[in-house]
Formats: C-alpha cells, sequence, structure tokens
C-alpha cells in the first residue's frame, strides 16, 4: 500500500467527507478544502506536503483550472485527479514536463478513487 497526503476540493460536503473517509481507511493522510481559494492557501502554506491533489471541475468561485495552474507552479510534479460529473477534456500538454494529470469521471466507486490515487502515487516513485 503506498502513502501520501492526499488535498481533495470540492464543493460537495457530503461528497467532501466520504472522499475522507474512502482515504483515511487507506492510510492516507487527508486535507479536504471546500473551495479553490481554500486549498490554495493551504497549499501555499505548506509547499511540499503534498503528493496528489484532487480537484473537481466545477468548482464555485475560482476555477479548477487556474487552481491547477497556481499549484503545479509551486509542485511541477504534483499528481492531479480531476473529477467531474460532465466529461473533461483535458489539454494535450496536460501530462507534458513531469505533469501527471488524470481525470475521473463522477460517480466513482471507492475502490476506482482510491486506484486512481495509487496509481498516480506509484509512477511517481
Amino acid at each position: 500500500m503506498l502513502s501520501g497526503t492526499v488535498l481533495v476540493v470540492d464543493d460537495d460536503p457530503p461528497l467532501l467527507r466520504t472522499m475522507r473517509v474512502f482515504l483515511t481507511r487507506r492510510s492516507y493522510e487527508v486535507v479536504t478544502c471546500g473551495s479553490a481559494a481554500e486549498a490554495l492557501e493551504k497549499f501555499q502554506a505548506a509547499p511540499g506536503t503534498f503528493s496528489v491533489i484532487v480537484v473537481d471541475m466545477t468548482l464555485r468561485g475560482m476555477p479548477a483550472e487556474q487552481l491547477i495552474e497556481q499549484v503545479l507552479k509551486i509542485d511541477r510534479h504534483l499528481a492531479v485527479i480531476v473529477t467531474s460529473g460532465y466529461p473533461v477534456r483535458l489539454p494535450l500538454s496536460a501530462n507534458s514536463s513531469g505533469r501527471q494529470i488524470v481525470a475521473l469521471q463522477k460517480p466513482f466507486t471507492p475502490d476506482a478513487f482510491v486506484q486512481t490515487i495509487e496509481q498516480m502515487l506509484s509512477s511517481r516513485r
């Protein structure tokens, strides 16, 4: 089993709590945020702490794309998982320059969620 600290950003509180439970049960450290601004603040306060960021594509306030761009400026090797209930099209450059960005379509199962995180972490080693 891999370990790491995961930053989960979603403005749906029940889903945010559920994702925290999934990951905590698998021995991950989890930090949750209900907004992109809160996530950016936590990320900037602790650079290098997070192994993976899970971002809902349809956040209110700051667009998810802007959050992802900002965190990747701080840590260009951060693994990024974009979640959405709508089809997600990642830019062709998403995985260039050492950047790992994948999309995970909602609804997803707990196993699919954790498996995606584990794949991202194992490919970073």
